[in-house]
């Protein structure tokens, strides 16, 4: 059974937009090969950090949602961790909760 997955991704703020495009684009192959379904991608913008993260001030957020089978998870992280632009990202489940009446 599919589960609804958030892949927040933190790319590298130094590099050019046209590298931040292509990796977003990886990333959307990398959903795709595990036969995840892309929900959505948002381009949440440059953001300061709270403190240096691999010696970067600052890093560009995305937001992908997806749906795919649990045991992809483990390949889309470590393929994700391959990526050398990307200096952190966080993939949680979302569980779908019944709206009340």
């Amino acid at each position: 059974m599919k589960r609804n997955y958030e892949l927040v991704v933190i790319l590298n703020s130094e590099i050019k937009a046209e590298e931040q495009e292509e990796t977003v684009s990886r990333i959307k192959k990398i959903i795709s090969s595990v036969k995840g379904e892309l929900i959505s991608a948002k381009d949440w913008g440059k953001k300061e950090f709270t403190y240096p993260i691999n010696k970067k001030p600052s890093g560009v957020y995305f937001l992908f949602e997806y749906e795919a089978e649990p045991q992809t998870v483990t390949l889309v992280k470590q393929r994700l961790q391959l990526e050398e632009k990307v200096v952190r990202y966080l993939l949680t489940v979302v569980e779908r909760r019944p709206v009340k009446s």
